[in-house]
């Protein structure tokens, strides 16, 4: 709830797509939530949607915003601590929640609101571990991922949260690993899928620690 840096946007479902956008601009908002009439939060529309879903697609401004409206919603109470957003957030690799009050919506938290309470926090990391474009760079962020678990320890988030978090940015680190070694290799010649194993698996992850690793690929 702390964190909320703008008041809630909303509009109904059936709003035409360009005046939701319409409305965006004037509030000065990346996030539109999109609700029912009994208020009810049905879907999220962000500037990326407009991009890929609405201009990219052609589609014309009369298009109803629950065409290209992100749903189901992921969201988070705002009774919730800083670093059960930060969890949300990777594991679901979001920029945007919506804070619920009541099972109404509150706000909407962007990712960079937790960047600026946090500036070297795990969310700034998984960030600069999807804009890494070599190996080499990935090498390089070891250190900010020893500091941004040192952030949450600092934090005084438990061994629990702080394990799942860990997890999860490894997550990020392997599915980036994964990418440019296709991009180097080509793709694969079979459709396949990585499977992280024993700590990693279980959302026990260290810092430290051996790999438990397996493929499942097409026969």
């Amino acid at each position: 709830r702390d964190l909320l840096a703008r008041p809630l946007v909303t509009c109904t479902v059936g709003t035409p797509i360009q005046a939701a956008a319409r409305t965006m601009a004037e509030q000065d908002t990346n996030a539109i939530v999109v609700v029912r009439a009994t208020g009810e939060a049905l879907g999220i529309v962000t500037d990326s949607d407009l991009r890929r879903r609405v201009v990219a697609a052609g589609l014309p401004g009369t298009t109803p915003v629950e065409r290209v409206m992100s749903t189901p919603l992921v969201t988070i109470d705002a009774s919730a601590l800083f670093f059960e957003a930060v969890h949300t957030m990777l594991r679901h690799r979001l920029h945007h929640l919506v804070v619920l009050a009541d099972g109404r919506p509150l706000g909407v938290l962007a990712d960079s609101d937790l960047l600026a309470a946090r500036a070297q926090g795990p969310l700034l990391l998984a960030r600069q571990i999807e804009q890494a474009r070599s190996l080499d760079q990935l090498v390089e962020l070891q250190p900010r991922r020893e500091q941004a678990m040192r952030v949450l320890v600092r934090a005084g988030v438990s061994a629990y949260d702080l394990a799942r978090i860990t997890a999860e940015t490894n997550d990020y680190l392997v599915r980036r690993i994964l990418a440019l070694v296709e991009a180097a290799l080509g793709p694969p010649p079979l459709p396949y899928c990585w499977l992280g194993l024993g700590s990693e698996g279980r959302r026990e992850q260290a810092l430290k620690t051996d790999q438990d690793n397996a493929l499942v690929y097409q026969d």
